[in-house]
């Protein structure tokens, strides 16, 4: 999706988060046309994104309270805070949904006839 959106979407940023542990493929090469095809390519030593230029932000806590993590971003020219600070404004949007789903139960019924939200109710 960072392919396209650089491609096609030249204003489009993505930010997230990044695990330093993750373990990288290359693309799965085309199918040969015998036995079961690939789903994941030759492993890469290290982290890569093929083409599309990204930045890639390592924040350590000092004080030991939360674990280590890695965040990137689509676009080069975006500074370390502005990442890191992008991807923490997104946080409470993310609690929301949660909470909406968890306490309120949106999204988790799906009710199609007057009789099933009657029998809710």
């Amino acid at each position: 999706m960072t392919r396209f959106a650089h491609a096609y979407c030249p204003q489009l940023t993505f930010v997230g988060r990044f695990y330093g542990n993750a373990k990288l493929y290359h693309p799965s090469p085309t199918c040969s046309g015998t036995g079961r095809p690939r789903v994941k390519g030759e492993r890469q030593p290290e982290p890569s994104f093929g083409l599309v230029p990204v930045s890639l932000v390592y924040v350590e806590d000092l004080e030991c309270t939360h674990r280590s993590e890695y965040f990137y971003s689509s676009d080069p020219s975006w500074s370390d805070s502005a990442i890191v600070e992008s991807y923490v404004s997104r946080w409470a949007i993310e609690v929301t949904f949660w909470e909406c789903k968890a306490r309120l139960g949106l999204g988790s019924h799906r009710r199609f006839s007057r009789l099933a939200v009657e029998r809710v109710d």
